[in-house]
């Protein structure tokens, strides 16, 4: 027996010493990883928590910059499942009136439900929540839309789309234009970009006194947008 456990703990020495650098980085990382989904389980951290992820970072050696990395996508993780699972009675009865609102165009109740719907955008996942909220804010802060845009280098693609509209209202149509090819590498129905390009049309048309090409243009674009289709969210406002 005595020489069978000889051998077991040589074995294993051995296999220890085969092991690479980076197999123990992975297994400390994932180890590192598992700590962090608890830590964040509730969606937030508090000093003396980030304290103890601190030092298990230096105990397992994953790097400040990889830690911070983990700790952010895993905590906006949860924000976004503890968020969704706790507001999602509320979200489905605020886009309900706030869509209401908008057919109506009652623009003084769409303005007093922009507070809550900023708080929930700030962390939902939701896409209509944050079509709704960018819609509102291009429409009644224009340059509030665009300012946060550039600030965010956003891959939001709401926020893209309804940053355009804000240029659009300020009057700077080229800067709407340059927005296009960003919008054109998300998989979203062809027709939102089709209905863009017959607004930025109608801004030209606008602007130039009246010209008949960008009037025709802009109807064609509209026709295209509904041939290729559209976004379920832009359906109703087409």
């Amino acid at each position: 027996n005595t020489g069978t456990t000889n051998n077991v703990v040589n074995n294993s020495t051995v296999y220890q010493a085969q092991r690479t650098d980076a197999e123990l980085y992975q297994e400390n990382e994932q180890v590192f990883i598992k700590a962090v989904q608890t830590f964040v389980a509730d969606g937030h951290l508090d000093q003396r928590e980030l304290a103890e992820l601190a030092q298990l970072r230096v105990q397992y050696s994953v790097s400040e910059q990889r830690a911070i990395e983990i700790i952010e996508q895993l905590r906006n993780s949860a924000k976004a499942l503890t968020g969704d699972q706790g507001n999602e009675f509320l979200t489905g009865q605020l886009l309900r009136e706030i869509f209401n609102a908008i057919q109506c165009n009652a623009a003084d109740v769409l303005r007093s439900k922009m507070n809550i719907l900023e708080r929930l955008a700030r962390n939902s996942q939701n896409a209509d929540v944050l079509y709704y909220y960018n819609l509102l804010l291009a429409s009644f802060s224009p340059e509030v839309a665009v300012l946060n845009c550039m600030k965010s280098h956003s891959d939001n693609y709401w926020q893209l789309f309804w940053a355009h509209i804000a240029h659009i209202k300020l009057g700077n149509v080229d800067n709407a234009t340059a927005l296009l090819p960003l919008l054109g590498r998300f998989a979203y129905p062809q027709g939102d970009i089709a209905l863009l390009m017959a607004i930025d049309n109608l801004a030209e048309y606008k602007r130039n006194k009246g010209q008949n090409y960008y009037r025709t243009q802009a109807e064609q674009y509209l026709q295209q947008a509904l041939q290729n289709g559209l976004s379920e969210q832009l359906s109703p406002l087409w």
